[in-house]
């Protein structure tokens, strides 16, 4: 997202597709990076941070991102061997080692900042993909950014549980956190996956439909 005063990034993508990614940013606009905000701490949402990263730049993530990234160091090689056996296709490339992100801002429950005449608030969302997930939400363009907190608009979701042995989501949490967007009155929804959702009613629905389909998520498990 640009501004007058530089740019807020989103993400910076999975560590082997960095570079292409950040070719792709400074085509898209001139303005210097001025902070980086992770809605997760997942390694598609985190690894391209080194090829980003700058003097100068906040990195803002959720108070909880230590805790995730410890946990996915001490479980990870369990976890991607699991992972490889189920997607074993589609996983060509093994992560390379790169240094961890260092968070020059943290937040437990919300925090705001504006850049260019653009206020950014943030809002946690411990029932997401990750109990560090946030969200992004612009109130003066009523768009919101939810990550990976509902994953892509179909009925596959939410991910209470996966086979790869990823920590539990909770039901309750993850009813919360809707709604927390559901309240904002979106009418732009960005995810981090799939098309946006325009629209306040269609925001509101398809943030609606997710929260209504627990259940049915804890008795199919997803592979995600």
């Amino acid at each position: 997202m640009t501004t007058a005063e530089g740019s807020v990034l989103v993400n910076t993508g999975i560590v082997y597709s960095a570079a292409e990614n950040k070719r792709r940013f400074d085509a898209a606009s001139d303005q210097p990076i001025r902070k980086i905000v992770f809605t997760q701490s997942h390694e598609d949402h985190i690894g391209g941070w080194p090829t980003f990263n700058a003097p100068g730049i906040e990195t803002i993530g959720q108070a909880n991102q230590p805790f995730v990234r410890t946990q996915f160091r001490d479980l990870g090689p369990a976890m991607a061997a699991r992972s490889r056996r189920l997607w074993s296709r589609d996983q060509k490339r093994e992560l390379t080692e790169r240094p961890e992100p260092t968070l020059t801002t943290t937040f437990h429950d919300s925090h705001a900042f504006e850049l260019g005449g653009r206020r950014f608030e943030l809002y946690a969302v411990p029932g997401g993909e990750t109990v560090d997930s946030l969200v992004i939400w612009l109130p003066d363009d009523r768009i919101v950014f939810t990550g990976n907190m509902t994953g892509p608009m179909f009925g596959h979701v939410p991910n209470l549980y996966t086979l790869r042995g990823d920590r539990y989501r909770y039901v309750q949490w993850y009813i919360d956190s809707v709604q927390r967007v559901i309240d904002l009155g979106a009418e732009v929804l960005i995810t981090g996956h799939g098309e946006p959702v325009r629209g306040a009613t269609r925001c509101a629905r398809a943030s609606a439909g997710c929260a209504m389909r627990p259940s049915i998520c804890a008795m199919r498990p997803s592979r995600a």
